[in-house]
């Protein structure tokens, strides 16, 4: 039986680290074009075109729910749906991708993130706020969220849906080194300008998506 379990832990800011950046020293990040996209199941998403790439503007929820309570088709509606690797890649519509390690890096840069931090590992940079912020704030419009993430146990047979609301985990395409099927992701915190790079089991995890595509003309 699948269990699920919320676990509403504050980020500590001064405990791992993390810090915010000063309104001041904060840089404005606006899209030089949006639209919409489709996925495979004829939803609808917004888009925003940042430096050059058009990421989705809200997180994916098409594909095979992660269960099918009443509760949790609810939140997929509402906030989107979590994926293992093999999901995110499966229900890419034409035309895009699950965004890269480096496309990641790229959107990084553009929102501002010193070149120093971009290929680290662990919190660095200073642009969540601006990944978080929505189209009615005047900002970048990508909207990226703080759902939590689900870990799975295939040998014990179960599932937490962790960190609502303080966290969100989105996949890149971009294969770990390191031996085993990790995968790179960014995380972001609902208190903190940072973004997490790091790799993740990818048999074990359930992440938010985001697809991306090279800035075409519609």
């Amino acid at each position: 039986m699948k269990k699920y379990l919320f676990i509403p832990v504050a980020c500590l800011l001064a405990a791992f680290g993390l810090t915010a950046c000063d309104d001041d020293e904060r840089p404005q990040v606006t899209p030089t074009a949006t639209g919409t996209m489709t996925d495979l199941e004829g939803n609808e998403y917004p888009w925003v075109r940042i430096d050059g790439l058009d990421w989705m503007a809200a997180d994916l929820k098409c594909g095979e729910p992660f269960d099918e309570s009443e509760e949790a088709l609810a939140c997929i509606e509402e906030y989107g749906n979590f994926y293992y690797i093999d999901e995110a890649l499966a229900n890419c519509p034409e035309g895009w991708r699950l965004p890269t390690d480096e496309d990641w890096q790229s959107l990084e840069r553009a929102l501002g993130m010193p070149e120093g931090d971009i290929a680290s590992l662990g919190w660095r940079g200073n642009c969540a706020w601006l990944m978080k912020q929505s189209a009615a704030d005047g900002g970048t419009g990508l909207s990226m969220s703080t759902n939590g993430y689900m870990c799975t146990s295939v040998s014990f047979g179960w599932e937490d849906w962790n960190y609502y609301g303080e966290y969100g985990c989105y996949w890149t395409s971009t294969k770990d080194a390191y031996p085993g099927e990790c995968y790179y992701f960014r995380k972001i915190c609902a208190v903190t300008d940072q973004v997490m790079r790091q790799s993740i089991n990818s048999e074990e995890t359930r992440l938010s998506v985001r697809y991306v595509r090279d800035a075409v003309n519609e």
